[in-house]
């Protein structure tokens, strides 16, 4: 028998006890005026990727909570879309052809005026970049 939660209440209670009795996640704060779960992942280094995670209140009040815990418990750190700003405004960049993406590796390896700054989880943007 499945056992169905009727309230807003119970539905972010239900949430909180099912992080709780994951061992890796502890909820640290709600954020954003109360709109956002900020959970950490304790398998996880402080500067590493993943290390906090979001999640929106509103997601955990209409997902079912066992989509929830399973995505959290299963993910993997991964770009959902490439966007950027090369072109002038945010684009895709999954369809773009190789020309455009050699200069947005140029521009990811600190060329291009960028005065040598590199980004944090530079070697994971390098590589998403070559996969496109």
């Amino acid at each position: 028998m499945t056992t169905v939660i009727e309230s807003k209440g119970e539905k972010i209670e239900a949430f909180c006890k099912a992080i709780e009795g994951i061992d890796r996640f502890s909820i640290i704060a709600l954020a954003k005026d109360n709109t956002v779960f900020v959970i950490e992942d304790s398998q996880k280094e402080e500067d590493e990727l993943g290390h906090q995670i979001e999640i929106d209140v509103e997601e955990v009040i209409s997902a079912p909570l066992s989509s929830i815990i399973a995505v959290l418990n299963g993910r993997n750190d991964i770009v959902v879309k490439g966007y950027t700003r090369i072109v002038g405004y945010y684009s895709g960049i999954a369809n773009w052809n190789k020309s455009k993406i050699g200069e947005l590796r140029d521009r990811a390896n600190g060329q291009y005026g960028t005065g040598g700054f590199t980004y944090k989880n530079q070697d994971e943007r390098l590589n998403y970049i070559d996969k496109h």
